[in-house]
């Protein structure tokens, strides 16, 4: 499929479907869809995903970024349930970003994940709780690795190089563990834009009589260390999937895909038991990332539908309240 340029009118149209108000050159916003669809497999589909959802998405960013002082990086996060396309639209990020001349890293807070040998500790140590039985819930990550990261990228000095570490999903069965220091991400001082994404990135803890479930009051606990997380962000995309049971859906499908890479990873099943395990959370803290500002700068919420693209804002609006 070859690329179709896209006219002011058809931009804005784009821009304005999502209830963005942008002014983005014809030449720019082309410059940047002919890259992606020479670096992408290139169809209908994907065409469609590029103009009415990741091209509005990197040009608000790239706004929000002209707003912040050049001497140190710009900082976005990405919150979004399991599955939704977070990582997918990091990258295309990343690469737009790159495109205009701003070398990008995108971490994902899965990399922050505590080792297998402290997972499981952690799971011995609390084997009442089943939220701490796998990796994911808050507590499962090393908040000070984390932290020191994100820091160090923010004020990277000229010359300097800071070391992201990896975590390998497919390990243990798909258990996974975090790779060797050996195989750490190295990003040089000429960084200017780091993307943080996590499937719980925003959640903030709740007052504890507002929770039932005992095992759930221990989780939150631990969501306070996470706002130093959350303090190092710029700016916040939230993509908020439409129906939760959505999550599910998408998972199995990732990890299938991952099985027919060649990689090891969980069986439908096993995601099936993964995945419910965490609507819990789900339940219990979108609500508050709906309605709480969760940095100092700009953030905008993404309704996502089953094809994990964005609704409308006429259709945002016309959700049931």
């Amino acid at each position: 499929m070859i690329y179709q340029p896209y006219s002011a009118a058809e931009i804005d149209s784009s821009c304005s479907r999502l209830g963005l108000s942008l002014r983005v050159s014809p030449e720019q916003w082309n410059q940047a869809g002919k890259t992606l669809s020479e670096r992408q497999q290139w169809g209908e589909e994907f065409a469609r995903r590029v103009h009415e959802f990741y091209l509005p998405i990197f040009f608000w960013c790239l706004r929000e970024k002209s707003k912040i002082p050049s001497s140190r990086s710009f900082f976005v996060g990405i919150s979004g349930a399991q599955g939704c396309g977070k990582s997918t639209l990091a990258l295309i990020l990343r690469d737009c970003f790159a495109l205009f001349g701003c070398p990008t890293t995108a971490i994902s807070i899965d990399d922050f994940y505590r080792t297998r040998k402290e997972l499981d500790e952690l799971a011995r140590a609390n084997s009442e709780n089943p939220y701490l039985q796998m990796r994911g819930y808050p507590g499962t990550h090393d908040v000070a690795l984390g932290l020191d990261v994100l820091t160090r990228l923010k004020l990277i000095h000229p010359g300097d190089e800071v070391q992201i570490p990896r975590f390998d999903k497919s390990a243990f069965s798909g258990k996974g563990d975090r790779r060797p220091t050996t195989e750490r991400t190295p990003v040089p001082s000429s960084n200017q834009v780091v993307i943080v994404e996590g499937w719980m990135l925003g959640f903030r803890a709740l007052p504890s009589l507002q929770i039932a479930d005992e095992n759930l009051r221990q989780i939150n606990s631990f969501l306070p260390d996470y706002e130093t997380w959350y303090r190092q962000l710029d700016s916040f995309i939230h993509l908020d999937p439409k129906e939760i049971e959505f999550v599910l859906q998408w998972r199995v499908e990732a990890e299938q895909n991952m099985r027919h890479s060649g990689l090891s990873g969980m069986s439908d099943e096993e995601v099936k038991k993964y995945v419910q395990a965490f609507l819990p959370a789900y339940r219990t803290y979108l609500p508050g990332l709906r309605e709480l500002d969760l940095t100092r700068g700009s953030q905008i919420r993404m309704v996502i539908n089953r094809d994990r693209l964005p609704l409308s804002k006429n259709e945002f609006l016309a959700l049931p309240r």
